[in-house]
C-alpha cells in the first residue's frame, strides 16, 4: 500500500510537472492569467473553423477576432449565429460572471467557449486566445486545451503619450492603442498641450493651432548640453476635432477608454504664444524650443483666463466620453503670479495665504466647472499642495508619497512614479541606448513594481484605481524610437496591471515573452531586441586570461560574437559557454543578440584589458575622501582642473550642499578598500559627465553632457587598499554623483560604503 502510494504520490508529482513546462514553453501568455489549467488534448484551428456569436453585442469582438484570426492564419473565417460546423470558437456573455472586465475560457477538441459578463471581458479573452497561436506558423495549428478563469487586479491599466514635445500622427496613436489592447490596458492618457506645442484644434481660438501647434527651431541634444544649439527646422502638427473622433472611437472599439489632457496653470507657453493676454503680463512669446519648464503660465488673476479655458473644455469635453478628465496641474512656477497684481489681489479676495493655495483655487475652480459637464477631475500629484480639490483624483508620479497622502485623505489615485512608471528613462548602461532624459529603469525594475503601498490600511488600498506608463518625448523625435522605449516595457506593466503578485514571476515573465518579440515583430512593432548581458564597456584584468560568461533575456536568442573588433553578423561565431579569452594584447569583443525571426539586437562592444593595478600600503589612513572644487564650464571630465577655488575633505563620494553651483567641477582623491579578490563590476551615475579612475586605470568613462547617467566597468583587484579618482562636471542640470559596485561572485548592486573610503 505504501508503495502504492509514493507511486501516485511521484506520477502526481510528474504530472504537474509537465503542465508547469508545457505552461511556460507552450503558453506564452502576457499578461499572465491568474487561473490557468492546461487540458489534455488539442484543438485544430483550420479554415474550417465557425465562429459563432449569437449576441449582438459582441458583433465588435467576432469581427476582431475574424480579422485577427484571418490575418495570423491566412484562412477567411465565418461568423454565424449557432454552431453548424464540427469545430467552432463560440462568443458569448455570461451574466453570473462577477466581475466587468473578467472572462473564462473553456475547450474541447471541438469547441473553444470565450464567456464573459460583458464585452470587455470577452475582448480580453480574444486577446488571451489570441496568443495561443503559434507566433510564426501560417496555415493549420494545433492550440493546446485550456480551462481559465481571470479578471484584472486593477480597474485603471493606462499608457500616457506627450505628443506635445514631438507630435505623432493619427496612426502612430492607433498603432499604439493597438498594442495597447493586445496586452489588455484600457485607458490611454493623451497628453494634448504643453510649453512646446498645442495639439488639439479648438474652433472658437483657431491661434491655438495656427501658432501653437508649430515650432520654429527645437534645441539639439541633451538639455544639459552647454552651450545650446538650435535645429532651425519648423515642426509640429495638430490633431483636428474630427480626427479625435476617430481615434476616440478606435479605442472604444478595442476597450480602450481616452483621458484628455488639457494642461493648467503651467506648461502654458503654447496657448500664451498664440493668445497673450492669458499670461501676467501680455508678452509676446512663441512656443518654447527647449525642453524643461517655462515660467510662463496662465494667469490666476483675470477673469478672462477662466473663460477661456471654459470655452476650451465646452469643445474638448464632448470628444471624450470617458468619466476623468486631467488637467496637469503639475510643474508650475509661481514667480509670475508672486509678481502680477491681479494675482495678488485675487490672492487677497480668496484668502490664499500664498501662491501654493492660489494654485488650489484654480484646480478647485476648474474642477467645479467640470462636474457641471458630468466629467471627474484628475491631475498629478502637484495639486494636493495648497488644498486638494473635493472631489479629485491624483495621479502620483513623484514617487509615491502625493498616492499615498491623496489616499489617506480619501482620494482616488493612479499611480505611476518615475522610478517604476518613466518609459522616457533609460533601459540600460550601455552607450547604444538612444539619448534619454536620464534615469535608468529596465525591464525588470519596471516588473518588480507594486502599485498598492503595504503601509496603506485595506479600505485605503482600495482607492488606489491602478498604474500606467507614461511616456515624454523631449528626446523621442520619430515613431520607432518611440517604440523602442515603449515595447517590452510595456508588457512588463501590462502583467503588473492585471496579474495578482503571487501569481506573478520575473523569470518566468522572460520566457513567456520569447513568443512576444516574435508578436511585436509580426505587428510592425520597432521593439527593444534584449542585448547580451554581461560586460561593460572597459574590463581590465591582472590575469593573462579572461573568462566572459553572458546571457540574453530572450530565451531563443543566439548571442553572435566578434574578438577583432569588426561588426558581429548572422556568419559570426555563435556564443556557446563562457569564453576564455588570452589578453596578450587588448581585446575589442563585439557580441549581439538574434532572435529567430532575425530580429537583432544593438552591438554590445567591450574591451578587455589586461593592466597591472596594484594594491597599496597604508599607515593609519583617515576615512573619507580629498576634493578640489574648480569653476567652470567644462566640456568633458578630464578638463577638470586648473586653481581650485576650494578644496576640503568628504566622508564618502557625496557633493557637499557648500560646494553646490552649475558650470563646475570637482576631483574626489583618496583610497578605496576592497575587502576579497576577484572582478569588481563598479556603477557611476552622475548628473554630467564623470571618469573614474582606479590606479592609474580609468574604469569608467561616463563623459559627456547628460543627465542622471550611468555607466559601468570592471576591474580585477586582490584584496587591499587603491588609489582612486573621480572627476565629475556639471553644466546647468543637477549635482549629483554615486558609486555602486557588485562584489565578486555577486549580483546584489551596493552604494559603495562610505567606511571603505580613506585619504592619508
Amino acid at each position: 500500500m505504501r508503495k502504492f502510494l509514493i507511486l501516485t504520490v511521484l506520477s502526481l508529482c510528474f504530472t504537474v510537472q509537465l503542465i508547469a513546462q508545457n505552461t511556460s514553453k507552450t503558453l506564452s501568455l502576457v499578461p499572465k492569467p491568474n487561473q490557468l489549467e492546461v487540458l489534455q488534448g488539442s484543438f485544430q484551428l483550420g479554415g474550417d473553423v465557425q465562429i459563432v456569436c449569437a449576441n449582438k453585442y459582441l458583433e465588435n469582438e467576432a469581427e476582431y477576432l475574424k480579422m485577427a484570426l484571418s490575418e495570423a492564419t491566412g484562412f477567411p473565417f465565418l461568423i454565424s449565429k449557432s454552431v453548424s460546423a464540427n469545430t467552432a470558437i463560440v462568443l458569448d456573455i455570461d451574466s453570473s460572471i462577477e466581475g466587468d472586465e473578467a472572462y473564462k475560457i473553456r475547450s474541447s477538441a471541438k469547441q473553444y467557449e470565450i464567456v464573459a459578463k460583458t464585452s470587455a471581458g470577452v475582448f480580453y479573452g480574444i486577446q488571451t486566445f489570441l496568443q495561443l497561436l503559434p507566433p510564426l506558423e501560417k496555415g493549420a495549428v494545433e492550440l493546446p486545451l485550456v480551462k481559465i478563469d481571470d479578471e484584472p487586479r486593477f480597474e485603471w491599466r493606462g499608457m500616457h503619450l506627450d505628443v506635445c514635445r514631438h507630435f505623432y500622427s493619427v496612426d502612430v496613436v492607433k498603432k499604439l492603442i493597438d498594442q495597447m489592447s493586445r496586452y489588455k490596458l484600457n485607458t490611454f492618457h493623451w497628453h494634448l498641450t504643453e510649453d512646446q506645442g498645442w495639439r488639439i484644434e479648438i474652433k472658437k481660438y483657431p491661434l491655438l493651432t495656427e501658432v501653437g501647434a508649430w515650432r520654429d527651431s527645437t534645441v539639439v541634444g541633451h538639455m544639459s548640453n552647454y552651450p545650446r544649439t538650435w535645429e532651425g527646422e519648423k515642426s509640429g502638427g495638430f490633431y483636428t476635432q474630427e480626427q479625435v473622433k476617430d481615434v476616440v472611437a478606435y479605442a472604444q472599439a478595442r476597450h480602450i477608454t481616452i483621458i484628455p489632457e488639457i494642461e493648467m496653470p503651467g506648461h502654458a507657453q503654447a496657448a500664451l504664444a498664440a493668445y497673450p493676454w492669458l499670461g501676467c503680463f501680455n508678452d509676446t512669446l512663441r512656443p518654447w524650443t527647449i525642453w524643461g519648464v517655462s515660467e510662463n503660465v496662465y494667469c490666476a488673476g483675470k477673469e478672462s483666463t477662466f473663460k477661456f479655458l471654459e470655452d476650451v473644455l465646452d469643445e474638448v469635453i464632448p470628444l471624450f466620453p470617458g468619466a476623468y478628465f486631467h488637467v496637469g496641474g503639475d510643474e508650475c512656477p509661481k514667480e509670475n503670479w508672486k509678481k502680477c497684481p491681479l494675482c495678488q489681489k485675487r490672492m487677497k479676495e480668496e484668502g490664499c495665504k500664498d501662491e501654493h493655495e492660489l494654485q488650489s483655487y484654480f484646480i478647485q475652480r476648474m474642477e467645479h466647472y467640470l462636474e457641471k459637464k458630468g466629467k471627474k477631475l484628475i491631475g498629478w500629484d502637484e495639486i494636493l499642495e495648497g488644498g486638494l480639490a473635493e472631489n479629485a483624483a491624483v495621479m502620483s508620479w513623484r514617487g509615491e508619497q502625493g498616492g499615498i497622502e491623496a489616499a489617506e485623505l480619501g482620494h482616488k489615485v493612479v499611480m505611476t512614479p518615475g522610478n517604476w512608471c518613466y518609459f522616457d528613462h533609460y533601459q540600460s548602461t550601455d552607450p547604444n541606448e538612444p539619448t534619454a532624459i536620464g534615469g535608468l529603469t529596465d525591464l525588470e525594475e519596471v516588473y518588480s513594481y507594486d502599485p498598492v503601498p503595504s503601509h496603506l490600511d485595506k479600505e485605503k488600498q482600495k482607492l488606489i484605481l491602478g498604474t500606467q506608463a507614461n511616456v515624454w518625448t523631449e528626446y523621442i523625435p520619430t515613431a520607432a524610437h518611440l517604440e523602442y522605449m515603449i515595447y517590452p516595457r510595456l508588457c512588463a506593466l501590462s502583467e503588473v496591471q492585471w496579474t495578482q503578485p503571487e501569481n506573478k514571476d520575473f523569470a518566468d515573465f522572460e520566457m513567456r515573452m520569447d513568443d512576444n518579440y516574435l508578436r511585436l515583430a509580426n505587428n510592425g512593432i520597432h521593439f527593444r531586441v534584449p542585448p547580451p548581458e554581461g560586460l561593460s564597456p572597459v574590463q581590465i584584468y591582472n590575469s593573462k586570461e579572461a573568462t566572459i560568461s553572458l546571457s540574453c533575456a530572450a530565451e531563443t536568442a543566439v548571442m553572435r560574437y566578434t574578438t577583432d573588433g569588426s561588426e558581429p553578423t548572422e556568419f559570426s561565431k555563435v556564443y556557446e559557454g563562457p569564453l576564455t579569452l588570452k589578453l596578450d594584447s587588448d581585446i575589442t569583443l563585439k557580441v549581439a543578440a538574434y532572435l529567430r525571426d532575425d530580429s537583432r539586437s544593438y552591438t554590445v562592444t567591450s574591451v578587455l584589458k589586461k593592466r597591472e593595478v596594484k594594491p597599496v600600503k597604508l599607515k593609519n589612513p583617515e576615512k573619507g575622501l580629498d576634493y578640489k572644487f574648480y569653476n567652470g564650464p567644462f566640456d568633458s571630465f578630464e578638463e577638470v582642473g586648473g586653481e581650485p577655488e576650494k578644496t576640503g575633505t568628504v566622508d564618502w563620494l557625496v557633493i557637499p550642499a557648500e560646494i553646490m553651483g552649475k558650470m563646475k567641477g570637482w576631483e574626489f582623491t583618496g583610497y578605496i578598500k576592497v575587502p576579497t579578490d576577484g572582478v569588481y563590476f563598479f556603477l557611476l551615475n552622475s548628473s554630467c559627465g564623470a571618469g573614474l579612475y582606479i590606479g592609474d586605470q580609468l574604469v569608467i568613462d561616463n563623459n559627456g553632457f547628460n543627465y542622471d547617467c550611468m555607466q559601468s566597468g570592471k576591474v580585477e583587484l586582490k584584496a587591499g587598499y587603491y588609489p582612486v579618482t573621480v572627476k565629475y562636471f556639471n553644466t546647468i542640470y543637477g549635482q549629483s554623483i554615486k558609486l555602486s559596485y557588485k562584489k565578486p561572485g555577486s549580483d546584489k548592486l551596493e552604494v559603495f560604503p562610505g567606511e571603505n573610503y580613506f585619504r592619508k
